[in-house]
């Protein structure tokens, strides 16, 4: 799973609003315009400032956390005025499960704008598609309704009520929990290759693997192996026995693989972990001695694949699944190429398929996040 790809507080932009570091200029329009107003804390943890001199305390904190690359806190900038009219802000994450916690709050002039839904949309984008969040949340008061408004106009769904949760300045309170993942983040909005969200397995290879222009030989030949095994079941099978056979093929070392024998693949035919289809499993040596005389020839067998493109990937545009192809004049050549050199199992449907998840072949759909990247 990848890592979060922490950024820190960057500029942000909707159609209304900037969302900006705080400066500490900002202090007396912070204090006049939201933070000393108790119906704008009333169910905050912190108090009304009684002073810019509060406002301008706190503000130095901040200020101070922007060279965390962790630290994500933007002031709320209406452009028709150009001040800060409230705050939104990560104010806590977990990097395992790579879920963020967004709190905020806006000036009561603002209030029923839908102000405080578009800054806290933008800011959903910026976790989900620039972070790599894979979880948003949110909570309230159960007796604040308005801020679980926002919550759902921002596509957050609500998850449940939690008894004595949480105390803020009307005491100790009952919570309504919402959150968003990526995987709901993406399908509303269709920006995403639709095979993609047919499962959690199928969506992680999507987002981390699949058209992403590899140049790596033991990838390559582990790739091979998994689309010739995938012929005629489906891509989450094959995902879901991937460890089992990353395992059972020693890693898809090709050089161990190449002298596979009869008792080695009766020993496979044993083992129901794996895609036990004794014409596959006949092929691993031979695909596997035919590799590693490409790698003798070519130095690398990615460079043997990647002349066929002239070493730049082939960026399509499809706009629905059905102009994708199955096979292409590309993938016919490369296929016939690989047969006279001893290959099996590799038509040019298979062979189509691996140049999509080698990134010879960009596949992505246009509406889709990753078509560009």
């Amino acid at each position: 799973m990848n890592a979060l790809r922490h950024a820190g507080t960057q500029e942000l932009s909707t159609e209304r609003l900037v969302l900006r570091r705080y400066t500490m200029d900002d202090a007396a329009l912070m204090f006049h315009n939201y933070c000393s107003d108790p119906d704008v804390t009333k169910y905050l943890i912190w108090k009304p400032h009684q002073s810019i001199d509060d406002s301008r305390s706190i503000l130095h904190s901040w200020v101070t956390e922007y060279d965390n690359p962790r630290f994500y806190h933007w002031a709320i900038e209406y452009k028709k005025i150009r001040e800060p009219i409230g705050s939104i802000s990560a104010v806590a994450s977990n990097e395992q499960q790579k879920s963020v916690e967004i709190g905020y709050c806006i000036g009561k002039e603002w209030w029923g704008m839908g102000i405080m839904s578009e800054a806290l949309s933008r800011v959903i984008a910026f976790f989900i598609e620039e972070i790599g969040f894979s979880r948003i949340e949110s909570f309230h008061d159960t007796r604040n309704p308005a801020s679980g408004k926002v919550m759902q106009k921002s596509g957050l769904q609500y998850q449940r009520t939690i008894k004595k949760h949480h105390t803020n300045n009307q005491g100790v309170c009952d919570c309504d929990f919402y959150a968003l993942t990526k995987e709901d983040y993406y399908e509303k909005q269709g920006r995403v290759c639709p095979w993609a969200l047919r499962s959690t397995l199928e969506w992680e290879y999507h987002d981390t693997e699949w058209g992403v222009p590899l140049r790596n030989d033991a990838q390559l030949f582990e790739l091979l192996v998994l689309e010739y095994m995938q012929a005629g079941l489906s891509w989450q099978t094959i995902l879901q026995k991937r460890e089992a056979m990353r395992s059972a093929f020693d890693r898809f070392s090709p050089k161990i693989i190449s002298r596979y024998d009869g008792e080695k693949i009766n020993k496979l035919m044993n083992n129901p972990s794996i895609i036990r289809n004794r014409k596959k499993l006949e092929a691993l040596p031979v695909n596997a001695r035919a590799f590693l005389r490409v790698q003798q020839e070519y130095g690398f067998f990615w460079k043997y694949l990647w002349a066929f493109v002239d070493h730049v990937p082939l960026i399509r545009s499809p706009v629905e699944p059905d102009d994708i192809p199955t096979r292409s004049e590309l993938s016919e050549t490369i296929s016939k190429d690989m047969k006279k050199r001893g290959f099996v199992f590799i038509g040019p449907t298979i062979i189509y398929s691996y140049l999509q998840a080698s990134g010879l072949i960009n596949d992505h759909l246009v509406r889709c996040y990753l078509h560009k990247k």
